[in-house]
């Protein structure tokens, strides 16, 4: 998985299925470009020249639903790191 250094708060996602027997590592320049324009990337490893078209949509899916539970894990982050530190009287960096 590739993520921007500084996200936004809904960030876009994509999921990348290579080509039948393509290694991942030919996708790995694309992902990186894509997350340094904000995005994030995820990459379905090698899979067999017999794997089938459903197995595959499956496979999309179940990534893009873990994609889903990551962005609003980090967005329940985002807003509790808030929530706690104007309860404390702490700015972002930490100095109250």
């Amino acid at each position: 998985m590739y993520r921007p250094i500084q996200s936004e708060l809904h960030p876009a996602a994509i999921v990348f299925l290579p080509g039948r027997m393509a290694t991942d590592d030919q996708y790995q320049s694309y992902a990186r470009a894509l997350a340094s324009r904000g995005f994030i990337v995820a990459v379905h490893g090698w899979y067999s020249l017999f794997t089938t078209d459903l197995e595959l949509a499956h496979d999309a899916q179940v990534i893009a639903d873990w994609l889903l539970t990551l962005i609003d894990l980090v967005m329940v982050f985002v807003v509790l790191t808030s929530l706690i530190q104007s309860k404390c009287g702490l700015r972002a960096d930490g100095q109250r």
